[in-house]
C-alpha cells in the first residue's frame, strides 16, 4: 500500500490491511467471511487504553511521604509522573503539610536494555534516588517491559543492599508484572 502524502491522517493499520482485531463466531464462519470479503469488526467494550497495574502501584506509592519510587521501565511509562506529583502536592496542601514534589525516578529502559538487560540501570536509578532525595524508603516498581525481559530484580536488590548498607524487602506480583521492593533507611 502506497503512502498518501496528501492526507494529514495516518490510516488505521487494520483498515489498511483489511484486517480486524475482534471477531465473534466459529472458525468456519470466520473463514467464510474472509472468502466472501465481508469480514467485520466485532463491537466490544474492551479497551487497551486503561490504567496498567504498574501505574496504579506508582500512584499509591508516590503519596507516601519521605519515600521515593523508582519505576524500572521505559521512559514512556513515566508519562503520568506529573499527574502523580500534582495529586501529591494537592493532598499536602489540603492537609496543611509542607508542599513538595513526589520523589519519582524512571530507570529509562531503552531498546538495547530490553535485549541486554536493564539491571545496571535499575541499580543506578536506586542509588540516584537515595542520593537525590535521601528518602526513608525506596520502592521499586516494574513494568511489562522489565517483567517480560526478566531482569533479576532480587539480584539487583541484593547487590544494592550491600552497596548502600540498608535492609531490603522484596515482593513480587507475577501476574501483574509489578514488583515492589522496599529499602528502609
Amino acid at each position: 500500500m502506497a503512502i498518501d502524502l496528501r492526507s494529514a491522517e495516518v490510516p488505521i493499520r487494520e483498515a489498511s490491511l483489511g484486517a480486524i482485531t475482534g471477531y465473534a463466531g466459529t472458525a468456519a464462519d470466520l473463514q467464510e467471511a474472509v472468502e466472501k470479503g465481508n469480514l467485520a469488526e466485532k463491537d466490544r467494550a474492551f479497551s487497551q487504553c486503561v490504567t496498567c497495574s504498574s501505574v496504579t502501584a506508582i500512584c499509591q506509592l508516590a503519596m507516601i511521604q519521605d519515600a521515593a519510587v523508582v519505576n524500572h521501565a521505559p521512559l514512556g511509562c513515566a508519562g503520568d509522573f506529573t499527574n502523580f506529583n500534582f495529586i501529591n502536592r494537592s493532598g499536602q496542601l489540603k492537609r496543611g503539610m509542607r508542599v513538595e514534589n513526589a520523589h519519582l525516578i524512571s530507570s529509562n529502559l531503552r531498546e538495547e536494555d530490553t535485549i541486554y538487560g536493564g539491571a545496571l540501570k535499575l541499580a543506578q536509578a536506586v542509588k540516584e534516588a537515595k542520593q537525590r532525595f535521601n528518602p526513608k524508603a525506596v520502592f521499586i516498581t516494574t513494568s511489562c517491559a522489565s517483567g517480560i525481559i526478566g531482569d533479576d530484580i532480587q539480584g539487583v536488590v541484593d547487590a544494592i543492599e550491600s552497596d548502600i548498607q540498608v535492609p531490603a524487602v522484596f515482593s513480587l506480583l507475577q501476574e501483574q508484572f509489578t514488583v515492589t521492593v522496599l529499602f528502609a533507611f
